[in-house]
C-alpha cells in the first residue's frame, strides 16, 4: 500500500521494502547522500513519517575542517510498526516485531519485540509485538485470551486477486 510516499535520492541511494509492507499516509524517504534504507517484510508506516540517512548539510570541525556528521544507513526489521509523525534518523536500527509510538524520534538501535516511544525513542516494554487485527482485551469484558496471531491478507494479494477476477470474468 503506497498511499503517499516520496523517495528522494541524490546519487547511489538504495531503498528496499519487503513484501506485505504498507505506507498509510505521507512518508518521506530522504537520501541526500549515498546510502541505504532497508525495510523488512510486513512493515507498517502510519502517516507523516520522515526517514533520513543524513543531516542534509555538513557540520565541520573548526580546527580540522573535517566533516563530523557523515551519512549512515538505516535498517528497519521485519513486521515493524511506526506510529504517526515519527522520525527515523541516520544510523537507526529497529528490531523485528517492534512498535514505535507516535511522534517518536528514532536514533541508535532498538531491540526486537519492543514497544518504544519518545524523543529520543526509548524502550518502554520488552517482549511485545503487534498484530493487524484488533484482539479483544481482558479489560473490555472478554473472558477469552487471544489466540495465535492471524496473518491478514496483504493489500497486494487482494489487488492481484481482484485483477485476476477482472481478467477472467
Amino acid at each position: 500500500m503506497l498511499n503517499d510516499i516520496f523517495v528522494f535520492t541524490e546519487r547511489d541511494g538504495h531503498f528496499t521494502v519487503g513484501s506485505d509492507s504498507g505506507f498509510n499516509g505521507s512518508t518521506r524517504i530522504l537520501m541526500h547522500e549515498p546510502g541505504r534504507v532497508d525495510m523488512g517484510y510486513g512493515v507498517l508506516f502510519a502517516g507523516q513519517i520522515d526517514v533520513s540517512i543524513s543531516d542534509m548539510h555538513s557540520i565541520i570541525d573548526v580546527e580540522t575542517s573535517e566533516r563530523i556528521n557523515p551519512a549512515k544507513d538505516i535498517e528497519i526489521g521485519n513486521r515493524v510498526w511506526i506510529g504517526q509523525r515519527s522520525m527515523v534518523l541516520k544510523g537507526a536500527r529497529i528490531g523485528d516485531g517492534s512498535v514505535v509510538g507516535a511522534m517518536s524520534l528514532v536514533r541508535g538501535t532498538l531491540p526486537d519485540n519492543c514497544v518504544c516511544a519518545g524523543v529520543p525513542a526509548k524502550v518502554l516494554r520488552s517482549g511485545a509485538t503487534w498484530r493487524f487485527d484488533l484482539v479483544p482485551s481482558m479489560e473490555n469484558g472478554s473472558s477469552k485470551a487471544a489466540g495465535p496471531p492471524v496473518r491478514s491478507d496483504s493489500v497486494l494479494t487482494r489487488l492481484r486477486s481482484a485483477a485476476r477476477i477482472m481478467r477472467e470474468g
